[in-house]
């Protein structure tokens, strides 16, 4: 990991970056058990909610990649120097 990092580029960046997207709603839907789980077994599950919270956040604020991503699916989308 600490080597693909060391080489990272924007083709690794645009990865990351689309691979959040792409896979975001299966990571939310994944946080659910555990916070219900938490909650069963009486612990406040303060960090996986903010997770939640965040990945949640996140998705909603995403651009639709149909009007702006790189077609090559190497390059990152417009909006990100927006960032």
């Amino acid at each position: 990991m600490a080597d693909e990092i060391g080489r990272a580029d924007e083709a690794t960046l645009a990865r990351l970056v689309k691979g959040t997207q792409a896979h975001g709603l299966g990571r939310l839907q994944e946080m659910e058990a555990p916070i219900e789980l938490l909650h069963k077994l009486g612990v406040e599950p303060v960090m996986t909610t903010l997770t939640e919270a965040n990945l949640r956040k996140a998705l909603e604020n995403w651009p639709d990649p149909k009007n702006d991503s790189g077609a090559d699916g190497r390059s990152l989308p417009k909006w990100w120097n927006k960032i």
